[in-house]
């Protein structure tokens, strides 16, 4: 009986891993997802100005002197100009100029400070521009009222916040630098592999049921086999190879981050703890049976590829919910919603696992979610197989529901 099992799981283990469109995710798939999760975090460290030539109209000598400095260690090299405005425009538009800023004559209560470039400015090119000359401006505003600017920004200059978040270490409490939008990648990052890869392979078992149901070939197969090893073969088979899939995944993300992060001098990528990897693994096997199961069953009882349509679409729903509501779900982990969302097993898997990426969750809530998913996919796969052993067979007609609840209760 084991070895016709294992028959059924080599089987469709190689059905699946010796398919080009296999091979192919498995290598794109890394790079999709540091895209999603490092790509930003690659473009927002490369702020740094290139050099700009900006001529400034209207400024006084000792204006230009003392922004001159500040605007050129951020690449922004200014000039004081009494060009006329045509001339200007002439060399903005052949390229000799970046831009010409005006200034009014009544610089002191000016409210709005116009640069002209010949494409859309770079925003911080402007920020650093009304960082510089606002400060001056207000400087001379302050010594006109009979202060003394260095005094009033000292007395005035806001302190910085930094977020630590803490967490049990055992029996001890211990902190570390919250880093918010490290965390938000990371949580849609993992949320869109769980997402893809549960629902991809969940849908494959399904059609993989009803073309075999469809063209008869099942018929065969049960000669030899029993339905239950049938069905545990595909889930089983389906999960050695996405494993696989995901630990060629997890291999490459950990050479991008360790040996190609100090290459290209990348700050600010995601730091990914190996417990979390033991938490998405966990939580990957525990939805991925919960909705293999699921689509096995709609496979085998459903008549075509429509009709699976229709009976899916109310499965998926609830995986597309965290995937809608990730945002908010990264925002308010500790939520009412987003507690029962994380009990409730259809979607537990993926907030679960979010939830431990933004925050600690009580471990009375982790055990409590994997308890849940556990009881609920034995449940699932007891009646996925009660449906699979008599829907499978099943052909000439579309099943309808009542029918299904009948071979639950067989």
């Amino acid at each position: 009986m084991m070895s016709k099992l294992f028959e059924v799981i080599r089987h469709e283990f190689k059905m699946v891993a010796a398919n080009k469109a296999f091979v192919i995710l498995t290598i794109v798939g890394p790079f999709v997802l540091v895209a999603i999760s490092v790509l930003p975090a690659l473009l927002s460290s490369n702020t740094e100005i290139k050099d700009v030539d900006i001529a400034v109209v209207g400024a006084d000598m000792d204006m230009m002197q003392r922004i001159e400095g500040p605007l050129a260690a951020s690449n922004v090299n200014v000039s004081a100009s009494s060009a006329d405005r045509t001339e200007l425009e002439e060399m903005v538009l052949d390229g000799e100029l970046y831009g010409f800023l005006e200034l009014p004559a009544d610089i002191l209560s000016a409210g709005t400070l116009t640069l002209y470039s010949k494409e859309i400015a770079d925003y911080r090119i402007t920020g650093v521009l009304q960082g510089v000359i606002g400060q001056e401006i207000t400087g001379r505003r302050l010594a006109e009222e009979g202060l003394d600017p260095q005094v009033v920004r000292r007395l005035s200059a806001y302190p910085t916040v930094d977020a630590v978040r803490l967490s049990r270490k055992g029996s001890r409490v211990e902190g570390e630098p919250q880093d918010f939008m490290s965390a938000m990648l990371t949580g849609i990052a993992f949320t869109i592999m769980l997402y893809m890869t549960i629902l991809i392979y969940g849908q494959a078992i399904g059609r993989s049921v009803l073309n075999e149901k469809v063209s008869k070939t099942v018929e065969i197969v049960l000669s030899s086999v029993s339905p239950l090893d049938l069905l545990f073969g595909k889930i089983l088979g389906h999960t050695i190879a996405s494993l696989l899939q995901y630990a060629v995944w997890i291999g490459m993300g950990l050479v991008f981050i360790n040996v190609l992060k100090p290459v290209i001098g990348v700050t600010g990528l995601p730091r990914i703890p190996v417990s979390l990897i033991g938490y998405l693994l966990l939580f990957f096997l525990l939805g991925f049976f919960l909705y293999t199961a699921l689509f096995s069953a709609m496979g085998s009882a459903s008549q075509d590829e429509s009709h699976f349509a229709q009976l899916s679409w109310p499965v998926i729903i609830f995986l597309v919910v965290p995937m809608v509501a990730v945002s908010g779900i990264i925002m308010n982990p500790n939520s009412s919603l987003v507690v029962f969302l994380s009990l409730f097993p259809m979607t537990a898997a993926i907030v679960t696992f979010i939830r431990l990426v933004v925050t600690d969750p009580p471990t009375w809530q982790i055990v409590l979610s994997v308890a849940i998913q556990a009881v609920s996919v034995a449940g699932v796969i007891l009646l996925s197989a009660k449906i699979f052993r008599v829907g499978i067979l099943m052909t000439g007609k579309r099943s309808k529901l009542g029918e299904i609840v009948k071979w639950l209760k067989a």
